[in-house]
């Protein structure tokens, strides 16, 4: 495991702006799993990747949590496959969805990571927010396997 500096946010657009650098480091067969409390700001961080991940020239795409439709997709430079695990009963559900298919076709992020965590890939990114005040988080990435830990190094400042 190679966990990175954490990163201190004290508001939605510092969360959004860490959301940006990742998605501009985005690359396909990317897995991200997002980890924290309810609120902590997950969706943010999602609608900061997509963001940062836009194509020249397209316009945003909406963002939104897929707790009740399991799968959202966003076209951008790279697909993005947006997940929510909060919902599925166990690592098997992240089969039936197609996890396999989607890591070979785009970038994966998925929300209550956790939740699953014995049916995904060992190279990801594991990003956990703590909330530390009404607006303010700490956003820590740990990377398995040895291509996340050449991905958590793109997230490094200066890459």
């Amino acid at each position: 495991m190679n966990p990175a500096d954490p990163i201190h946010v004290n508001s939605v657009d510092q969360t959004l702006a860490f959301g940006r650098r990742i998605g501009t480091a985005l690359a396909p067969g990317w897995v991200i799993g997002l980890v924290g409390p309810l609120g902590v700001g997950k969706t943010h961080l999602v609608k900061g990747i997509a963001d940062g991940n836009r194509a020249a020239g397209h316009p945003a795409v909406e963002v939104t949590s897929p707790t009740f439709v399991l799968v959202n997709e966003y076209a951008g430079r790279v697909r993005i496959y947006h997940l929510d695990a909060f919902r599925l009963l166990s690592g098997a559900d992240l089969d039936e969805l197609g996890l396999e298919e989607m890591i070979a076709t785009g970038a994966v992020v998925i929300e209550w990571a956790d939740r699953v965590a014995e049916a995904l890939p060992t190279d990801r990114l594991t990003i956990t927010g703590q909330s530390t005040g009404e607006t303010s988080r700490t956003w820590t990435t740990v990377a398995t396997g040895s291509s996340a830990v050449d991905w958590c190094e793109a997230l490094r400042p200066g890459s």
